[in-house]
């Protein structure tokens, strides 16, 4: 039986090329334009959210605020180098922090030289972030100064298939240059992580990198990027009023100059890690509307196109009452005709979504070349995504078969 009407569906769609065309080519044109979207959509929203202590991991900020209303006016993700370890000494809910400063540098190994961009970080930084180790420990891999960490790829092109741990690397520094010595190997970043890097030191090397011996103990100079892991019962809300103080302390000359000359005065905040990549109160920072919009566009281009399939089904449907009488006279029941406009439109909607794989497949390389992604449809598939659009596709198919 099931045979039966699955041939007849196909002789069916074969017998209108043109129709069946337009409403498979039609339905696979949304969906496919819908995958798109939607996989630049998760992609975003996936950012930074593979961290197991993600709840806990913080970027510290400077809130600039209007003194009368209180309300926030600016904010700044650069912080002076010494406030990190004085945080950590005075501040009881900050567990660990790690200094994030990127820079460049030339990279030597044998023969092999390299201009490398260089981040520099505390040692506590590989057990705070989610990066895991190819090789070595993740406490002790920044423990000395003179410790390097490579990520998979750079270590690849360094040594090949040889095992680089206890290898020597010279790091020029501007004018100084420097032997580390690798322990460690971790897996390349997640395409999805908002910490890139390739090169790993300790950030006891920056009055090297920076050519000042007093780089760690500029108060005054605003360039450092600074993450703090606080214990589990702390909350942003709760450690406020402890940041405040800190910042007063430790800033309130800087304060007042500012006070006096018109500026607005500062406090420090924390930022959760999984909100750098669409926090709009940040330059460079797209955040969540262009999300939100593209996902309208997805649901309004996916529902015109399955009210687009589901009509031409109908106006086809209308041209078959002489079909339909004929199989009645022959003893067609009203089960076996349903089933029958069911299977021809589940089997079209069920075309129109192999197509548009084949077509989301065949686009990618150039969406992601516009988007500036890496997007892979394997990373739809698995779970509710799946067989979220099973569903939309069987729905379609089952209202498109409905109303003869």
């Amino acid at each position: 039986m099931i045979g039966s009407t699955l041939k007849t569906a196909i002789r069916h769609i074969r017998k209108r090329k043109g129709q069946s065309f337009l409403k498979i080519f039609g339905l696979s044109l949304g969906i496919a334009s819908c995958l798109l979207i939607y996989l630049f959509v998760a992609d975003e929203l996936s950012f930074d959210d593979f961290h197991e202590n993600g709840a806990a991991l913080f970027r510290l900020v400077q809130i600039h605020y209007d003194e009368a209303s209180g309300r926030h006016t600016g904010f700044q993700e650069f912080i002076p180098a010494p406030v990190g370890p004085e945080l950590l000494r005075t501040v009881p809910d900050v567990v660990q922090q790690s200094r994030f400063v990127t820079g460049q540098g030339v990279v030597r190994y044998r023969d092999k030289v390299f201009s490398e961009t260089l981040t520099m970080v505390d040692p506590g930084f590989l057990e705070m972030f989610t990066f895991p180790l190819v090789a070595g420990e993740p406490r002790t891999a920044l423990a000395d100064r003179h410790d390097l960490v490579l990520t998979r790829s750079t270590a690849t092109k360094y040594f090949g298939d040889e095992d680089p741990i206890g290898r020597t690397l010279a790091v020029d520094f501007g004018r100084s240059s420097l032997d580390f010595v690798v322990t460690a190997v971790v897996s390349d970043p997640p395409r999805n992580s908002s910490l890139r890097f390739a090169v790993l030191v300790p950030f006891e090397n920056l009055p090297a990198a920076a050519d000042d011996p007093l780089a760690l103990q500029d108060w005054g100079r605003w360039f450092c990027p600074l993450f703090v892991r606080l214990r589990p019962a702390a909350t942003p809300a709760s450690v406020a009023p402890v940041l405040d103080r800190f910042c007063r302390q430790y800033f309130g000359t800087t304060i007042e100059n500012g006070l006096r000359e018109g500026q607005d005065p500062f406090t420090f905040g924390l930022q959760n890690v999984r909100d750098l990549h669409l926090d709009t109160r940040f330059a460079g920072v797209t955040g969540l509307k262009t999300s939100y919009l593209l996902s309208a566009i997805a649901l309004a281009i996916l529902l015109a196109a399955c009210v687009n399939f589901t009509n031409l089904s109908i106006g086809a449907s209308s041209t078959r009452s002489v079909e339909v009488g004929v199989r009645k006279v022959l003893g067609a029941g009203r089960r076996q005709l349903l089933r029958q406009f069911w299977t021809e439109a589940l089997l079209a909607s069920s075309l129109a979504l192999l197509l548009a794989l084949l077509m989301t497949e065949l686009l990618l390389p150039e969406f992601n070349a516009l988007a500036g992604k890496e997007l892979a449809l394997a990373t739809f598939f698995g779970g509710a995504d799946g067989l979220a659009l099973l569903a939309v596709v069987f729905i379609t198919g089952v209202l498109a078969g409905t109303y003869p």
